[in-house]
C-alpha cells in the first residue's frame, strides 16, 4: 500500500492585477453583484447555484491591495512561458491586486473552486488586468477558462495543472506536476525519462486525475476528516481516465484491456530542496526494465500512430540562433516568496527544480506556450522545453531544438 498525505478542506486562491482607472479602486459591492450577472451568463446550472450558496454562506473572500505588499510576480519566467505583450505590459503596469480567496470542501462539486474562478474571471473583466494562479504558476487565459465550468462541475485534471519536463546531464527526463496542491496533494514526479517520451505529459494528466478522484472519494466518504490517503502500490491508468483528464476523446476506441500500470510511493523524508512528491515508477510486475515499461505506457495510452521523428541539421547556426535563452535561466528562478497563495494562508512550499528551455519557448496552435514551473536551481536540469505536450495538449509538426553536439532537431509527428 501507498500512503499519501491529502486534505480535507483546501484554499483556492488567484490574484487579478491590474491598473485602477479613472474612476479609481474597484467597488466590491459592485463587484458581487457584477460576479452574480457574470455567473449567471457563463456557469451553467446546476453549479451556478452551489456557486451561488458557497458565495452566500461567506466562505468567498475578495479584498483589494496595492501591488507592493505583495511579492513581485516572476515576470521573467512568465514570459517564458507565453505572456503575452499586452498581459505582460499589465503585469509591469499593476499598481494593485485583487485576492480571491476561498475555503472550499475537497470533494465534487468544489463549488469555492469554480467560485474562485468565477470571481477572478469577473473581475479581471471589471479592472481589465491579469489573473496569476499562484499554485500553477502561472497566467490564467479567461478565454480558455470561460469553458472550463460545466453544470456538474466536473475537474479535468489537465485545466489546473501544469506538466513541466526537463532534460538532466545525463541525457534522461524528469517530467512532474504543479498545481495538485488546490486539490489537497502533493505533486507527481516522474524520472529518467528517454528524452524521447515528452508526449507521457497525457500519462502524468491521467494519473493526476487518478489522484484526483480518489481524494474526492476519500474525502466524501469520511465527511472531510481525512489526512490521508490508501492506494495499492500498483495503480492501473487506461485511455477513458486520460480523455477525462484532458476533457478529450481518445484517438483510438478505448478497449477494456487498454491500461498501464504504475507503482506510486511517497517518502516524507525525500531530501530535496522542494517539497516530497508521488513518484511514478515502474511496477514491479512489469517483465522489463524502467525504459521498456515507459515505451510500453507510450504506446498504449498514445497509440502506434504516435512517434517521434528526427531530422538533421546543417552546421551550427540553428543551435546558436537558441543559445541566447540561455541567459534566462538564472533570471527565471522563482524565490518561495513568490507563491502569493502561501504567503496569505500560511506557510511556503518549494517549486520544482527544473531549468528554463535553452532551446527558447514553443508555441501552441493559439500561438501562446503553455504556463510551466520548473527551475534549475535544485536539480541541475540542462533544459526545459515549454511545448503543448507540457499542458496536456499534444501536437504535431513542432520542432524543438536540442542543442546538442549531434545536431538534431526533434519533431513531434
Amino acid at each position: 500500500m501507498a500512503t499519501i498525505p491529502i486534505s480535507g478542506m483546501v484554499q483556492p486562491v488567484l490574484a487579478v492585477y491590474f491598473v485602477p482607472g479613472s474612476h479609481g479602486l474597484p467597488d466590491l459591492d459592485a463587484a458581487a453583484r457584477d460576479l452574480d450577472d457574470w455567473a449567471s451568463a457563463h456557469v451553467p446550472s446546476p453549479l451556478r447555484e452551489a456557486v451561488a450558496a458557497f458565495r452566500k454562506a461567506g466562505l468567498l473572500t475578495v479584498s483589494v491591495r496595492p501591488a507592493d505588499q505583495l511579492p513581485p510576480l516572476p515576470i521573467e519566467l512568465l514570459q517564458f512561458m507565453g505572456l503575452g505583450e499586452l498581459e505582460d505590459r499589465i503585469a509591469r503596469s499593476s499598481t494593485h491586486v485583487v485576492l480571491v480567496l476561498a475555503k472550499d470542501l475537497n470533494r465534487p462539486p468544489r463549488a469555492g473552486l469554480w467560485a474562485a474562478l468565477a470571481a477572478a474571471l469577473s473581475v479581471r473583466d471589471l479592472v481589465d488586468g491579469v489573473i496569476f494562479d499562484p499554485e500553477a504558476l502561472r497566467i490564467v487565459k479567461p478565454e480558455d477558462a470561460i469553458d472550463w465550468f460545466s453544470p456538474n462541475g466536473e475537474v479535468r485534471v489537465a485545466q489546473h495543472i501544469i506538466v513541466p519536463f526537463s532534460i538532466g546531464d545525463r541525457g534522461l527526463g524528469w517530467m512532474t506536476t504543479r498545481g495538485l496542491g488546490k486539490f489537497g496533494l502533493p505533486d507527481l514526479e516522474l524520472r529518467d525519462l528517454p528524452p524521447n517520451l515528452d508526449k507521457l505529459s497525457i500519462f502524468m494528466n491521467g494519473v493526476a486525475q487518478y489522484m484526483v478522484e480518489a481524494t474526492f472519494r476519500e474525502v466524501a466518504a469520511r465527511k472531510a476528516n481525512v489526512d490521508r490517503l490508501e492506494l495499492p502500490a500498483e495503480i492501473s491508468i487506461d485511455r477513458a481516465q486520460v480523455a477525462r483528464a484532458l476533457h478529450a476523446k481518445p484517438e483510438e476506441p478505448p478497449a477494456d484491456d487498454v491500461r498501464v500500470t504504475a507503482a506510486i510511493r511517497f517518502d516524507s523524508d525525500q531530501s530535496t530542496s522542494g517539497p516530497p512528491m508521488i513518484r511514478i515508477e515502474r511496477p514491479p510486475s512489469f517483465a522489463g526494465d524502467t525504459g521498456v515499461w515507459l515505451n510500453h505506457v507510450a504506446s498504449e495510452l498514445l497509440g502506434k500512430s504516435h512517434r517521434i521523428l528526427m531530422a538533421e541539421t546543417e552546421g551550427d547556426e540553428v543551435p546558436r540562433r537558441f543559445e541566447a535563452g540561455r541567459s534566462l535561466v538564472h533570471q527565471a528562478r522563482v524565490s518561495n516568496d513568490d507563491r502569493i497563495a502561501r504567503v496569505h494562508l500560511g506557510g511556503r512550499q518549494q517549486m520544482a527544480g527544473h531549468q528554463a528551455d535553452r532551446a527558447g519557448r514553443q508555441r501552441s496552435e493559439r500561438g501562446r506556450g503553455p504556463p510551466d514551473g520548473h527551475d534549475g536551481a535544485a536539480r541541475r536540469g540542462r533544459y526545459l522545453r515549454l511545448d503543448a505536450a507540457a499542458a496536456g495538449r499534444p501536437q504535431r509538426g513542432r520542432l524543438h531544438v536540442k542543442g546538442r553536439s549531434r545536431r538534431r532537431v526533434r519533431r513531434l509527428a
